[in-house]
C-alpha cells in the first residue's frame, strides 16, 4: 500500500483538496487558475488561497485559515518545468505552502507556466 493510500485511511477520501495551475512571470506574484478547492477550516468553512511573491524564486500560497495539518498534508507539483528548472513545493506552516523555483541551481523568476500544484489534506486516523 502506497503512502497516499495509507494517508487516506479507512474512508478512502481526503478532508480537503486544492488543485491549481500556477503561473508566474517577471517579478510579479503568481496567478492561480483554480481547478478545485475543497479545503475547509476546523469549523468546516471554505478556505481561500492567496498567492504572493516574497523574493526571487520564492512564492507563497497562503490559506485564510489553518488547514495544512502537519503529517496529514500531501503536496504534488506537476509538469511544465524547463530542462534545468526545478519547482519545489513545501508546507511551511499550517497556513502556508512555499514554492521555490531554481534554474541550474540559482533562484529564478518566470519558471512557472500553468505549473500544476495539488494539495490533499487527510483526516486524522480514527
Amino acid at each position: 500500500m502506497g503512502l497516499f493510500q495509507k494517508l487516506l485511511g479507512r474512508h478512502g477520501r481526503s478532508a480537503g483538496r486544492f488543485l491549481a495551475a500556477v503561473t508566474q512571470s517577471s517579478s510579479g506574484a503568481p496567478t492561480l487558475d483554480v481547478i478545485e478547492n475543497s479545503l475547509v477550516d476546523a469549523a468546516g468553512a471554505p478556505v481561500t488561497i492567496t498567492p504572493a511573491r516574497t523574493g526571487t524564486g520564492v512564492y507563497t500560497l497562503t490559506a485564510g485559515a489553518a488547514c495544512f495539518t502537519t503529517g496529514r498534508t500531501a503536496v504534488k507539483a506537476g509538469n511544465r518545468a524547463r530542462a534545468a528548472a526545478l519547482v519545489d513545493v513545501v508546507p511551511t506552516s499550517t497556513t502556508v505552502l512555499t514554492l521555490n523555483t531554481t534554474n541550474a541551481g540559482n533562484a529564478a523568476d518566470g519558471l512557472m507556466t500553468a505549473h500544476v500544484v495539488e494539495v490533499e489534506v487527510y483526516p486524522a486516523a480514527a
